[in-house]
Protein backbone atom coordinates (compact mmCIF):
# COMPACT_ATOMS: atom_id res chain seq x y z
CA UNK A 1 0.00 0.00 0.00
CA UNK A 2 1.47 3.46 -0.79
CA UNK A 3 2.62 5.85 1.87
CA UNK A 4 0.22 8.40 1.23
CA UNK A 5 -2.68 5.77 1.76
CA UNK A 6 -1.43 4.69 4.77
CA UNK A 7 -0.91 7.94 6.23
CA UNK A 8 -4.35 9.10 5.49
CA UNK A 9 -5.98 5.77 7.38
CA UNK A 10 -3.65 6.65 10.45
CA UNK A 11 -4.85 9.89 10.57
CA UNK A 12 -8.63 8.62 10.08
CA UNK A 13 -7.70 6.37 13.27
CA UNK A 14 -6.55 8.94 15.02
CA UNK A 15 -9.56 11.30 14.63
CA UNK A 16 -12.08 8.54 15.53
CA UNK A 17 -9.99 8.08 18.89
CA UNK A 18 -9.79 11.79 19.22
CA UNK A 19 -13.56 12.13 18.69
CA UNK A 20 -14.25 9.76 21.52
CA UNK A 21 -11.88 11.70 23.37
CA UNK A 22 -9.13 9.80 23.87
CA UNK A 23 -5.55 10.74 23.71
CA UNK A 24 -3.41 9.23 21.14
CA UNK A 25 -0.08 8.45 20.87
CA UNK A 26 1.28 7.18 17.29
CA UNK A 27 4.63 5.73 16.70
CA UNK A 28 6.68 5.89 13.66
CA UNK A 29 7.74 2.75 11.80
CA UNK A 30 11.26 1.25 12.72
CA UNK A 31 13.86 0.48 10.70
CA UNK A 32 14.33 -2.80 9.06
CA UNK A 33 16.83 -5.36 7.55
CA UNK A 34 15.79 -3.03 4.14
CA UNK A 35 17.25 -0.33 6.22
CA UNK A 36 20.48 -1.18 6.85
CA UNK A 37 22.44 0.95 4.79
CA UNK A 38 25.89 -0.99 3.26
CA UNK A 39 22.95 -2.69 1.16
CA UNK A 40 24.17 -1.80 -2.13
CA UNK A 41 22.07 0.39 -4.43
CA UNK A 42 21.81 -2.27 -6.90
CA UNK A 43 19.19 -3.71 -4.40
CA UNK A 44 16.37 -1.68 -6.26
CA UNK A 45 13.44 -3.38 -3.88
CA UNK A 46 14.92 -2.66 -0.35
CA UNK A 47 15.99 0.74 -1.73
CA UNK A 48 12.32 1.20 -2.88
CA UNK A 49 10.91 -0.50 0.76
CA UNK A 50 13.67 2.14 2.85
CA UNK A 51 12.05 5.00 0.94
CA UNK A 52 8.82 4.09 1.38
CA UNK A 53 9.19 3.21 5.00
CA UNK A 54 10.47 6.61 5.48
CA UNK A 55 8.04 8.55 3.40
CA UNK A 56 5.60 7.21 5.69
CA UNK A 57 7.29 8.66 8.72
CA UNK A 58 7.95 12.37 7.11
CA UNK A 59 3.65 11.78 5.95
CA UNK A 60 3.07 11.08 10.04
CA UNK A 61 5.21 13.73 11.38
CA UNK A 62 2.96 16.30 8.70
CA UNK A 63 -0.09 14.48 9.66
CA UNK A 64 0.41 14.70 13.33
CA UNK A 65 1.81 18.48 13.20
CA UNK A 66 -1.89 19.40 12.01
CA UNK A 67 -3.84 21.79 13.72
CA UNK A 68 -6.69 19.68 14.62
CA UNK A 69 -4.61 17.00 16.47
CA UNK A 70 -2.76 19.22 18.84
CA UNK A 71 -2.93 18.78 22.31
CA UNK A 72 -4.26 15.42 21.43
CA UNK A 73 -1.78 13.52 19.28
CA UNK A 74 1.76 12.68 20.32
CA UNK A 75 4.05 11.25 17.46
CA UNK A 76 6.76 8.76 19.21
CA UNK A 77 9.43 9.04 16.70
CA UNK A 78 10.50 5.06 17.61
CA UNK A 79 12.30 4.70 14.35
CA UNK A 80 15.44 7.53 15.97
CA UNK A 81 14.08 6.59 19.90
CA UNK A 82 14.88 3.04 18.71
CA UNK A 83 17.54 2.67 16.26
CA UNK A 84 18.78 -0.63 14.70
CA UNK A 85 21.36 0.14 12.21
CA UNK A 86 23.14 3.31 14.30
CA UNK A 87 23.96 0.55 16.64
CA UNK A 88 26.90 -1.52 17.28
CA UNK A 89 26.51 -5.16 16.73
CA UNK A 90 26.74 -6.06 19.79
CA UNK A 91 23.94 -3.80 20.66
CA UNK A 92 21.52 -4.86 17.85
CA UNK A 93 22.42 -8.30 18.93
CA UNK A 94 21.13 -7.34 21.94
CA UNK A 95 18.18 -5.66 21.25
CA UNK A 96 16.95 -6.95 17.47
CA UNK A 97 16.26 -10.50 16.77
CA UNK A 98 16.34 -10.70 13.05
CA UNK A 99 16.31 -7.25 11.78
CA UNK A 100 12.35 -6.87 12.02
CA UNK A 101 11.28 -8.14 15.35
CA UNK A 102 12.95 -7.56 18.68
CA UNK A 103 14.35 -9.62 21.57
CA UNK A 104 12.88 -9.29 24.87
CA UNK A 105 15.41 -6.88 25.96
CA UNK A 106 14.78 -4.98 23.03
CA UNK A 107 10.71 -4.79 23.95
CA UNK A 108 11.95 -3.92 26.94
CA UNK A 109 13.61 -0.93 25.80
CA UNK A 110 10.68 -0.07 23.55
CA UNK A 111 8.42 -0.33 26.75
CA UNK A 112 10.66 1.72 28.69
CA UNK A 113 10.45 4.31 25.87
CA UNK A 114 7.23 4.35 25.86
CA UNK A 115 6.59 4.44 29.58
CA UNK A 116 9.15 7.44 29.67
CA UNK A 117 6.68 9.13 27.25
CA UNK A 118 3.34 8.25 28.75
CA UNK A 119 4.73 9.43 32.29
CA UNK A 120 5.76 13.08 30.51
CA UNK A 121 2.01 13.22 29.53
CA UNK A 122 0.78 12.37 32.56
CA UNK A 123 3.22 14.88 34.37
CA UNK A 124 2.28 17.40 32.23
CA UNK A 125 -1.70 17.27 32.29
Amino acid sequence: MAPEKVAQALAVMWRAGIAHGARVIAMTTMEAPYSDPTIPATDTAAKAYEAQRLQLNQLMQREAGAAEFEGRLLLLDLARALPQWGLSPEERGRYWDDGLHLTPAGYDWMAQILADVLLKQLASR
